[in-house]
């Protein structure tokens, strides 16, 4: 079951389809922050806004990797934002009832981090709530490390 919802993911995430993209979500699902440790997304709806903001922004974005077994992938894909390429090499945790429960996305290279990073913040910022949750819960409960 949890090789469906990565599939169902790339599937869902390739296609700009958020919809499809947010039923492969556990109910408390954790999006952490790949620029700053002081952001982790918590829940589906939040979780579906900033997954909406991101795939918007990307264009010809293909997983080309799926390495994994049981609850724990490596998902490794690119496509553009803008002009550059953008790769992201994402660990995707599965929970038991084959809900995604984590989500911790790695880009690069830093050019192209950087204008997605100024892209996403436009973006986000017309949902202040999911921002202030985000901060509000990663000052309570920090990420946890990788293992954990």
């Amino acid at each position: 079951m949890t090789d469906r919802a990565v599939a169902a993911y790339r599937e869902a995430s390739q296609a700009g389809d958020i919809d499809a993209l947010v039923q492969t979500l556990a109910p408390d699902v954790r999006l952490i922050s790949p620029v700053s440790d002081r952001l982790t997304f918590r829940g589906r709806h939040d979780v579906g806004v900033v997954l909406e903001a991101v795939y918007a922004g990307l264009r010809e974005w293909r997983w080309h990797t799926a390495l994994g077994a049981g609850d724990r992938w490596v998902l490794v894909g690119e496509g553009f934002i803008g002009p550059l390429r953008i790769g992201d090499a994402m660990t995707v945790d599965v929970d038991p009832e084959g809900g995604i429960r984590t989500l911790r996305p790695h880009l690069r290279p830093l050019p192209a981090l950087v204008l997605f990073v100024l892209r996403l913040t436009v973006v986000l910022s017309r949902h202040p709530g999911t921002v202030g949750r985000a901060l509000t819960a990663s000052a309570a409960s920090p990420s946890p490390r990788v293992g954990e």
